[in-house]
């Protein structure tokens, strides 16, 4: 089923008590193990409103009370910002406060103790708006809708629409999409929160209905994208979801977005599992394209998160996504949020950063350096991601750079002749030489207008066929979507 997160506001100040919301939030989570109906977002997220200094009763993901971990406490989930962590060189009291923007910096404090020696990787963003801030990138913020009300974030904000209720009605009742637009481009300089890419603009596209984002529809998401594409999106983030539970349509919109020229940026998910399995499958899944990355979640505690979907072919890169602060309905001092929802915001942010930095680098070429220039002295993140690291913002500019346009080296099909006919229903073997590329990415194999996408190592595929004429290619992609197709069998 969609994945369901549980949304807590109103909360009290010393004393912690979960308002009316939060017990309505653990009925939902209930209903929703209980039901096979799809449900809200792959947010996998927590977001909570923040009330000066109030202490929230309940952690991320969680619906019981419990107290709060306080700065420099073990919670992986809490970053409070010692005096000074953060300098944005704007006036933004709040990105550069209690609730600081730490993931904009090359590495941050553990727990928030500026005395301790060790340090978390954060996402070195602060020496590229020397470069480029964003003017100019459209980011699709596909979700629950944004907040129209925001004073901080409404100077970026475009007019958007309501592919749930089909009107343009894109009020953010779950909070969940405010959050998510304030990491990506909340602007500078105007008192409040400073996001990733703070000169991009920010199209609302809502998405999900109901007071926590729980009503779901594969046609409204499907129509959303296909809404953000016309009205010149060069991000879509795609902070929703679910694990085995296919969207209809999703996939035609993902080729659609492709042809457009626009990077979908996917959360993992929360789950916790291999996507590698083959019964593992979450979607959106874009295994294959070259205009879609998926995004694990990894913490301010140096680990990727427990409950992060992971693998080494499916899911691209990590980024920091627990926990994020950033603005929230009806809340000055705004809410935070965390999962694989706020490390796939992060991502959008800086792909903004990169195509602001270079108008005419393709999708694909936005991906691949964000790939390539992943921070991969992060040992928790070896064999886990495709980058084997981190997003990192300083190497991402420097990948783009250095595009690589160069396809993989030729090869050639071992068998059968690339049309044949069987005369029975048999299973078929498919096989081919191995290319060559130091960024070889894997290969598409199309069976009578069929195609499957297998890893670099794999150099065979089988299947059923029935009786008749077959025919089928297979190619050779790299990180970039260079493609090298093979040569003919040679003929016995």
């Amino acid at each position: 089923m969609k994945s369901l997160s549980c949304l807590v506001r109103g909360m009290s100040d010393a004393g912690t008590r979960l308002s009316s919301e939060a017990g309505s939030c653990r009925c939902l989570s209930k209903m929703a193990r209980r039901s096979a109906h799809r449900t809200l977002l792959a947010l996998l997220a927590a977001i909570v409103l923040l009330a000066g200094d109030a202490r929230s009763s309940a952690g991320p993901g969680s619906t019981q009370p419990g107290p709060l971990g306080a700065a420099g406490s073990d919670s992986a989930y809490w970053y409070y910002c010692p005096p000074g962590l953060v300098q944005t060189g704007s006036a933004d009291a709040l990105a550069n406060g209690r609730y600081c923007a730490f993931w904009l910096l090359k590495n941050f404090p553990l727990g928030g103790d500026s005395a301790t020696s060790t340090s978390v990787p954060g996402l070195d963003v602060l020496p590229v708006w020397k470069k480029t801030r964003g003017a100019g990138v459209t980011v699709a913020v596909i979700d629950t809708g944004v907040d129209q009300e925001s004073a901080d974030l409404t100077p970026n904000l475009l007019s958007g629409r309501n592919t749930y209720d089909g009107n343009g009605n894109t009020a953010d009742d779950a909070g969940h999409g405010t959050v998510i637009a304030s990491v990506i481009a909340a602007p500078a300089g105007n008192g409040g929160y400073v996001g990733i890419a703070p000169d991009a603009k920010i199209l609302p596209v809502k998405v999900l209905g109901g007071s926590g984002g729980e009503d779901w529809s594969d046609g409204a998401v499907v129509r959303g994208m296909e809404y953000a594409l016309a009205h010149g999106a060069k991000v879509l983030n795609l902070s929703i979801g679910g694990l085995n539970t296919p969207i209809a349509g999703i996939q035609k919109a993902l080729a659609d977005a492709q042809r457009a020229g626009a990077l979908v940026v996917i959360a993992a998910g929360n789950s916790g599992v291999d996507l590698d399995d083959p019964r593992n499958i979450e979607s959106p899944d874009g295994y294959g394209l070259s205009n879609t990355i998926t995004v694990a979640n990894f913490t301010t505690r140096n680990t990727l998160a427990s409950d992060s979907n992971y693998g080494a072919r499916h899911v691209q890169i990590a980024s920091l996504g627990t926990v994020l602060w950033g603005d929230y309905p009806g809340n000055a001092t705004g809410g935070y949020l965390g999962g694989s929802s706020a490390a796939a915001a992060a991502t959008s942010g800086v792909a903004a950063l990169l195509f602001a930095a270079d108008p005419s680098a393709t999708a694909a070429e936005v991906r691949r350096a964000i790939i390539v220039g992943a921070n991969t002295d992060v040992e928790a993140l070896r064999g886990r991601v495709e980058a084997n690291g981190l997003l990192s913002a300083t190497g991402a500019l420097a990948a783009l750079a250095h595009p690589d346009k160069t396809p993989p080296a030729g090869f050639q099909a071992v068998g059968p002749a690339f049309a044949f006919r069987s005369r029975g229903s048999a299973p078929a073997t498919f096989t081919w030489r191995p290319s060559s590329d130091t960024e070889l990415e894997g290969y598409s194999v199309t069976v009578d207008g069929h195609t499957t996408v297998v890893s670099p190592g794999t150099t065979e595929l089988r299947a059923t066929l029935r009786p008749g004429v077959h025919r089928w290619r297979v190619s050779a992609y790299d990180l970039s979507g260079n493609r090298t197709f093979a040569t003919a069998p040679s003929r016995r």
